[in-house]
């Protein structure tokens, strides 16, 4: 108590007070004059237990969690708030609570305000924000969770950053062909409210109704392969009776690939079952059409918003929805063929209505994954109890009930099964929002439901999406495209549209496996799509949000990934069994192309709506060549793969090297940009790595050089690394840095700042065909008229004039393509025009240091004429020098006798 009257509570005394004569305390209470209530700025103090005393307090900066750092006081931004991810901690906040929060979402920034406000954000928000720095003296409002340190004061933040010598996050930023390319397909004839890719190879798009013309039959069929013919890709399909508005859509696992779409917008139409056999084929006309007959077929309860999957016996499984338009919930499922009744779902009741359009899929244990709103579990197959209640799902962080279907609706996959089908299945899901506030989430999560320990891993996306939608692509990474930055999902309820690409990598580490790709111009809001055609591209299309901002969009488009774009040529191949029975050995002969290291991928139809990709599967089967034949096992049974269709007639291949993982990273950012692109192959799951072998190629080459021999290696153990170096192929090409010194040093932070390897030794080095300036042999070669090219690259601005088309036929493409970009030549002439500087380099660096100890191979061709003056040249700058031959192969050796370099290598590194 103090000044008599009074009163004052806690559990401490913060502030550093001191104790002081009892006899200053002597104000009479004002409820008790027999006692005495304080004085003065005296206090009488009682506690029960002990009592806590902190001194007076500061900023925190030390004991921070995790790499974060105190960076000062600064004032709040200029007509809007710094962050705007705001969580009030009344009893809690301080800045371990609220910077734990922070980079558990993926924020590299974050401050207190107010005592109990927590922000997150980035750095580069305070200069756009038009912060500025205060003295720590403004910054003095006492954390409620820890008296001894400040969180920052009256529009004043304490903030902090995390360090950057290992961020939250790396994202790629691709430039390029590697970015992939939007590109205008065809003028389109419908809005769709869901597409299909049929077994024929065609797509068929069925729209609400009062979407297009009075006069549209509400269904239509595009043929790819004649879209550059607007007046024969279209086909009009008739059939429907009622509204598909918001149904669910599967391909059927029988052998004419049947589409079924169920469930609509009120009425009838919410029972609707409707059926489609696919004919034609690319090029030949179709003519089946859409047959409904509510009289003989429908569902037992209507749906509106349902979501549809094929069970692993064959049935199908329809979950959700609500009683036609914003309806009663309908929170059942039920199973067609008809068996039984429905089954009623607390945990869809409970959660209406956040939860239409569910995720379900088949685990490969049997049960059945629902993700819904912000929760997810997994249900018994037969009796669809409850086997396992999972984690709450995250939403964002400053609201952990963001949700992740419609209407705060993100989208979701499930990670890629390979065989022999030994790792546990990941699931992951994309974007959402809040309800409320609609403050849209920026985040992906993945868990692994059938690991009993397993937990939700938050992964932070380039940018915030609400209704996204998601492709498989067939290397096994998805595509993440459409959607609004604010806003939730329906008519005229988002805004700002994302235009943006984004292609997620499981392969990658974690926190590492988005790329930042292409940008659209067209704006797919609410109501569109994304699905994945046989040749590998994604189509793109429709938006409908019913909002004066953003148009009906009749416009297709395809996004064309980076391999697609690459120049290699596709193989050719024909399977012509496409009725696989579980486990059978299939047999394809290729018809064009190579089979060395090929591999086979298997995507399941998928028919996209509302950011839900039902039947979204995608397996990497066994797969083995010889010759020009091929194996493919098929899955083990109906819980790896449920019985249903893949699409591109069962099987997706592409070149070995676009299916080899592809990554960038930025040595720089700023002027000069120095990205390094490479390819990379590592072993196994649960293979020991024996170490890392980095493969540099040479001019006129490109990491393509090692395509051939990238696997093989990894099979062998090796994590096998192929940089395109500075200037080279999807590399950046600077105007300058072309000494072997510096690009020696770009290739040395790519494996240790950026691929965490611990070069404590290298322990061999083995050398292809190459010059080594400084050495007597090749002062007196590079003027000899074998040697031309030398002294004719080292002329400035003449041997760019030549026509890169010049190089070759067609095995040569992707290197036609590779250095016919602007720049590349240049770049490649650069190497020459450096010689002399790394003749300097190396005779300064042998007279210092002396002869290089680490053991040293010159590989040379049998056919050759440089292999003996290469030996000559490594023996003057290394002790320990061997010759390696490689018979029948001449200057290009990696690409001549692939076989017989990786033996060579592998016994010299090895012996």
């Amino acid at each position: 108590m103090e000044f008599a009257n009074e009163c004052y509570c806690g559990n401490a005394l913060i502030n550093g007070p001191t104790v002081a004569p009892e006899g200053q305390c002597d104000k009479t209470c004002s409820g008790n004059a027999a006692q005495q209530c304080g004085g003065a700025s005296r206090m009488t103090i009682f506690a029960t237990g002990d009592l806590n005393v902190f001194a007076v307090p500061a900023a925190q900066k030390t004991n921070l969690p995790g790499k974060w750092e105190y960076k000062g006081c600064i004032t709040e931004g200029v007509g809007q708030r710094i962050w705007k991810y705001q969580t009030i901690l009344t009893n809690t906040n301080s800045a371990t609570e609220c910077l734990s929060r922070c980079s558990q979402f993926g924020y590299m920034a974050g401050g207190m305000e107010y005592g109990t406000e927590c922000f997150c954000g980035d750095v580069v928000d305070i200069e756009n924000a038009q912060a500025t720095v205060r003295p720590e003296t403004e910054c003095k409002t006492t954390c409620p969770g820890d008296p001894r340190y400040y969180c920052g004061g009256g529009s004043r933040l304490t903030w902090y950053a995390w360090s950057l010598d290992d961020p939250l996050y790396k994202w790629t930023y691709a430039s390029g062909n590697s970015a992939g390319r939007y590109r205008f397909y065809v003028p389109g004839v419908v809005v769709p409210l869901i597409t299909t890719l049929g077994v024929n190879g065609k797509v068929t798009f069925v729209e609400k109704q009062g979407t297009g013309p009075a006069n549209s039959t509400g269904a239509f069929e595009l043929d790819p392969s004649l879209a550059g013919d607007f007046s024969k890709a279209w086909r009009t399909m008739r059939g429907l009776k009622t509204d598909v508005f918001c149904s669910a859509g599967m391909t059927l696992p029988d052998k004419a690939g049947r589409q079924i779409n169920v469930g609509g917008w009120s009425g009838t139409s919410t029972f609707g079952i409707r059926l489609y056999w696919p004919d034609g084929s690319p090029g030949t006309p179709s003519v089946n059409d859409w047959q409904e007959n509510a009289a003989e077929l429908k569902l037992q309860k209507g749906r509106w918003y349902p979501s549809g999957m094929v069970m692993s016996n064959g049935s199908m499984l329809i979950v959700g929805g609500q009683d036609g338009s914003n309806g009663a919930p309908v929170p059942s499922l039920e199973i067609l063929p008809q068996v039984g009744g429905v089954v009623d779902l607390e945990w869809l009741r409970r959660t209406d209505p956040y939860n239409l359009y569910p995720f379900i899929f088949v685990l490969p244990g049997g049960g059945i994954f629902a993700g819904y709103f912000n929760e997810a579990r997994i249900l018994d197959p037969v009796s669809f109890a409850t086997v396992r209640t999972l984690p709450a799902i995250p939403g964002n962080v400053n609201n952990p009930n963001a949700g992740r279907t419609y209407p705060l609706e993100g989208a979701a996959m499930m990670f890629p099964q390979y065989a022999p089908y030994t790792d546990p299945v990941t699931m992951l899901i994309c974007g959402g929002s809040t309800n409320g506030a609609s403050l849209v989430t920026d985040n992906c999560v993945t868990i692994q439901p059938e690991n009993p320990s397993s937990n939700w891993t938050i992964e932070r996306m380039p940018s915030q999406r609400v209704m996204p939608c998601m492709a498989p692509l067939p290397d096994g990474t998805f595509l993440i495209a459409n959607g609004a930055t604010k806003g939730v999902a329906g008519f005229g309820l988002a805004t700002d549209p994302n235009l943006n690409a984004v292609l997620y990598d499981p392969s990658k580490p974690l926190n590492q496996r988005m790329t930042i790709m292409a940008n659209t111009t067209i704006a797919r809001m609410y109501h569109s799509e994304a699905i994945t055609l046989q040749d590998g591209t994604v189509l793109i299309s429709g938006s409908d949000p019913q909002s004066n901002a953003y148009p009906e969009e009749y416009r297709v488009e395809v996004f064309e990934p980076p391999y697609v774009l690459s120049g290699l040529p596709r193989p050719a191949y024909t399977i012509t069994n496409k009725d696989w029975a579980y486990g059978q050995q299939i047999s394809i002969t290729i018809t064009a192309g190579t089979s060395a290291n090929m591999r086979a991928s298997l995507i399941g139809a998928v028919s996209s709506t509302h950011g839900n990709s039902m039947g979204q599967r995608t397996m990497f089967p066994g797969f083995s060549c010889a010759g020009n034949t091929c194996t493919v096992t098929a899955p083990p049974n109906n819980k790896y793969r449920p019985e249903s269709k893949t699409q591109s007639a069962a099987i997706t291949m592409a070149s070995t090297y676009a299916h080899l993982t592809h990554r960038q990273v930025h040595l720089e950012q700023s002027d000069p940009e120095i990205r390094i692109h490479y390819v990379e192959a590592k072993p196994a799951a649960g293979t020991p790595q024996k170490g890392t072998i980095l493969l540099i190629h040479g001019f006129p080459e490109t990491s393509y050089q090692f395509r051939h021999v990238l696997v093989p290696l990894s099979s062998a153990g090796y994590h096998a690394i192929a940089p395109d170096y500075r200037g080279a192929g999807s590399s950046s090409r600077p105007t300058t840095g072309y000494t072997k010194g510096v690009l020696a040093t770009d290739l040395h932070d790519l494996l240790t700042k950026h691929l965490a390897h611990h070069l404590t030794r290298v322990q061999s080095l083995t050398f292809g065909e190459c010059p080594l300036p400084g050495t007597t042999i090749y002062d007196a070669w590079k003027h000899s008229p074998e040697l031309w090219r030398f002294g004719f690259h080292n002329v400035p601005d003449l041997p760019e004039l030549l026509n890169p088309a010049a190089f070759g036929e067609e095995d040569l493409r992707f290197y036609e393509t590779a250095f016919a970009a602007p720049g590349a030549m240049r770049a490649g002439f650069e190497l020459y025009r450096a010689f002399e500087a790394d003749k300097v380099d190396n005779l300064r660096w042998v007279e210092e240091k002396g002869k290089g100890k680490v053991r040293a191979m010159v590989l040379g061709g049998e056919g050759s004429l440089e292999a003996l003056r290469s030996i000559g040249m490594a023996e003057e700058v290394y002790g320990d020098v061997v010759e390696g031959v490689v018979e029948g192969s001449g200057h290009w050796i990696a690409e001549e006798q692939p076989e017989i370099f990786t033996r060579k290598v592998l016994g010299f590194i090895e012996g």
